[in-house]
């Protein structure tokens, strides 16, 4: 498996595109780019990957996944495109993650269906998964639990992941 560790750049650099735009956004975005920047610079110009979104906590009713950022959770189809180059589709999870937690196994099956795909196995291949905060926590449970795995074709970007647990409201 092949884990990408989400560094930022400075904000000057994205000022132009993410003015009055929300903080968890602005951060995804670097994020996001950054891993273009990465695996353009690892000669995967050429390489068309699958990319599938799977989000946090905040999302309140569950839809089928598909190829548009419907509930604009990641900013919305076009502006997410942008800082995506390297994606030959886009793919996102829309599930209720306000009534049900990051262990839960539906949670884990349908992040785990998203991010195979068509294929016949368990097997993650040529796609790059992009999850946030909860998002996060769902998807490495799914792969502890053996729901699916990463080929090493594929790879992981974590963004503001709550590896250490957040505060209760």
């Amino acid at each position: 498996a092949v884990f990408a560790r989400v560094l930022f750049l400075p904000r000057p650099h994205f000022a132009d595109v993410t003015h009055g735009l929300p903080g968890p956004f602005v951060a995804m975005l670097r994020s996001v780019s950054l891993l273009s920047l990465q695996l353009v610079g690892q000669a995967a110009a050429s390489a068309a990957y699958r990319c599938v979104f799977i989000h946090g906590v905040g999302v309140a009713e569950t839809a089928p996944a598909d190829t548009n950022d419907t509930m604009g959770y990641w900013g919305g189809l076009e502006r997410i495109s942008e800082y995506t180059p390297y994606c030959a589709s886009r793919h996102f999870l829309h599930e209720n993650t306000v009534k049900r937690g990051w262990d839960d196994t539906g949670l884990h099956r349908s992040a785990c269906d998203l991010a195979i795909g068509s294929g016949a196995d368990t097997a993650i291949r040529d796609t790059v998964v992009i999850t946030h905060s909860m998002g996060n926590l769902i998807f490495a449970e799914a792969l502890r639990q053996g729901t699916c795995s990463l080929e090493s074709t594929s790879k992981w970007v974590s963004i503001e992941a709550p590896w250490q647990g957040s505060k209760a409201v």
